[in-house]
C-alpha cells in the first residue's frame, strides 16, 4: 500500500473510499441491522454480489478503453451509453440517501435506478443481443449489466419501500421477526416468479445466478418468517433447475424442426378411418394418423394446405426457414457418364421430412449431373457417337435428375423414394424446384438450369 499514488491518511481520500464502502455495503450495514424485514440479507452474500457489478463495471471500462471492433464500439456507446452513466451516478446518491436514513428519497432513487436499468438491458437486448463471436461483449457488457438490474429489482427497491412504509420490525424484539410477514413472502413470489419465466424463455444464464445467489442471501439471514425461508429455498433449487430443462427441452425439440405433418383430407378420412397405413407396414416415412398424398392434389388444393399452416412449418416447406446451414457434400457425375464432348450441369439437392435417412442421412448436397441425356429412362447415360449423338439426346430434366438420384446418390430403400410403376417420386414427396412447387414448372419434364436448387421433401409421416 506504500506505492500506492495517494495518501490514504488524507480527508478526502479516506472519505471517497467512505463512500465506496458505503455504496457496496449500504444494505447490509448498521441501517440495515437497525430496521431489519422480512427482506434482509446476508450482509457478506450482498457486499460479494455487488462486488461482483463493480468488476464486471471494470472489465466494461477496460473494454471501452481498447475495444477496437466497431460492434463492440456500438454496443457500448449507443446500447448502453448514458443510461448506465447515470444509473451509476443515481447509485452513488442512493447510497448516500440510505446512509442518512432518507428513506423516501432511497427508496424513489432505487425507483429510478431500476427503470434506467430496464431500459439498458432492453436495448441491448432487442438491437444488441450478445453472440459467441464477441464473448467478451456478453461477459463485460450484458453479464454486469443484467447483474446490476436483479439487485435493484428483486432486493434493494423492496427493501427501501418496507422501510419506507414502516413495515420493519424491532431489532430491540427478534421474537417480532414474524410482523409482516405475508407482504415479505408476496414481494419474493412475485419478484421470483417474474425471473424464473426469463429464465425459461431466454435460457438466461446470468439471471438464474443473479437471482438463485438474491434467494440464498435472503434464507441465509435468520431469522426468517417460515413463508419467506420456505419461499427463498424453493426458488434456489427451481432457477438452475428451470434454466437446465428449458435448454434440454429445446435442444430435443430443435432436433424435430423441419419435420413437417399436413391433416388427411375428408377422402382419405373415409378410406381410413381407423387410421390404416396405405402404404404398408414398411413404409418408414409413414405416421398412423397422417396419410396425405400430397401429389394426388390440385395446385390450388395444395396451396391451401400449405396456407393451413403455421408461419414456421411454411417457412420449413419452401425451404426458407434454415437455423443453421448444413454441409454440403459435392459429388461429381460418375465417371462413365462424362465424355470429353459432354457438360454438366450444377445443382444443389436438399431432402426434408425424413427423406435425408435415405440419402446417408446428409440434407444438403451439391451435385452435377450431364446437360443431356440419352432418354433411356436410366440414370447413367453413357455417350453416344456419330450421327445417333445429337438425333437421340436432349436436355437432362427432373425425370432425369430423379433417376440419376436413385442411381447414384440412394443408400437405401429405393422404393421409398421413386415409384418404378411411374419412374417418378413416390406419392406424397413434395418437389419444389427454386421454392416453387414442381406442378407449376410441367414436373417432371422441366429442363434443370445451372445452379436450381430442387428440394424433397417427404410430407407422409407422423410428425
Amino acid at each position: 500500500m506504500d506505492t500506492l499514488p495517494f495518501d490514504r491518511n488524507d480527508p478526502a481520500v479516506r472519505d471517497y473510499f467512505t463512500l465506496i464502502r458505503s455504496q457496496l455495503a449500504a444494505p447490509t450495514g448498521d441501517v440495515a441491522r437497525l430496521f431489519p424485514t422480512g427482506l434482509t440479507p446476508h450482509r457478506h452474500l450482498i457486499a460479494g454480489y455487488a462486488l461482483l457489478i463493480y468488476v464486471g463495471q471494470i472489465g466494461y471500462c477496460l473494454l471501452l478503453v481498447f475495444v477496437r471492433k466497431p460492434e463492440t464500439k456500438k454496443t457500448v456507446v449507443k446500447g448502453v451509453g448514458m443510461a448506465v452513466v447515470l444509473a451509476n451516478f443515481v447509485m452513488a446518491g442512493w447510497a448516500v440517501a440510505w446512509v442518512f436514513q432518507l428513506f423516501l428519497a432511497s427508496t424513489i432513487l432505487l425507483g429510478l435506478l431500476v427503470l434506467l436499468l430496464i431500459y439498458a438491458n432492453l436495448v441491448l437486448l432487442i438491437y444488441h443481443p450478445p453472440t459467441s463471436k464477441r464473448p467478451l461483449d456478453h461477459l463485460f457488457i450484458h453479464v454486469p449489466i443484467r447483474l446490476f438490474l436483479i439487485l435493484p429489482l428483486s432486493l434493494l427497491f423492496p427493501y427501501s419501500l418496507f422501510v419506507t412504509l414502516g413495515l420493519a420490525w424491532d431489532p430491540a424484539h427478534p421474537d417480532h421477526y414474524d410482523k409482516h410477514q405475508w407482504a415479505s413472502f408476496g414481494v419474493i413470489l412475485g419478484v421470483n416468479i417474474l425471473a424464473l419465466l426469463f429464465i425459461v424463455i431466454r435460457h438466461d444464464v446470468t439471471w438464474a445466478v443473479g437471482a438463485t445467489w438474491i434467494c440464498v442471501s435472503l434464507w441465509a439471514q435468520r431469522p426468517k418468517p417460515a413463508p419467506v425461508y420456505i419461499t427463498t429455498i424453493m426458488f434456489t433449487v427451481l432457477h438452475p433447475l428451470a434454466l437446465v430443462l428449458a435448454i434440454v427441452w429445446t435442444y430435443f425439440t430443435s432436433r424435430r424442426e423441419g419435420r413437417i405433418a399436413l391433416p388427411p383430407d375428408e377422402d382419405q378420412e373415409r378410406a381410413h378411418p381407423n387410421g390404416e397405413n396405405p402404404h404398408g407396414p414398411d413404409e418408414i416415412l409413414t405416421g398412423p394418423n397422417n396419410h396425405l398424398r400430397f401429389r394426388d392434389l390440385s395446385s390450388q388444393a395444395r396451396s391451401r394446405q400449405i396456407a393451413d399452416l403455421c408461419p414456421t412449418t411454411q417457412a420449413s416447406i419452401l425451404n426458407l426457414h434454415r437455423p443453421s446451414r448444413p454441409k454440403l457434400n459435392v459429388y461429381p457425375p460418375p465417371r462413365a457418364q462424362v465424355s470429353d464432348s459432354m457438360s454438366t450441369i450444377s445443382l444443389k439437392i436438399e431432402f426434408g421430412g425424413g427423406l435425408e435417412l435415405l440419402f446417408n442421412n446428409q440434407r444438403s448436397h451439391r451435385v452435377s449431373i450431364p446437360a443431356h441425356t440419352s432418354g433411356s429412362g436410366s440414370g447413367t447415360t453413357a455417350p453416344n457417337t456419330g450421327a445417333d449423338k445429337d438425333a437421340e439426346q436432349k436436355p437432362a430434366d427432373l425425370s432425369f435428375l430423379i433417376r440419376w438420384l436413385r442411381d447414384n446418390l440412394l443408400t437405401e430403400r429405393a422404393e421409398l423414394f421413386v415409384d418404378e410403376g411411374t419412374g417418378s417420386v413416390r406419392p406424397g414427396i413434395l418437389v419444389l424446384v427454386n421454392d416453387t412447387d414442381w406442378e407449376l414448372e410441367g414436373e417432371g419434364a422441366y429442363e434443370v438450369q445451372e445452379g436450381d436448387e430442387v428440394v424433397f421433401i417427404s410430407t407422409l409421416h407422423g410428425g
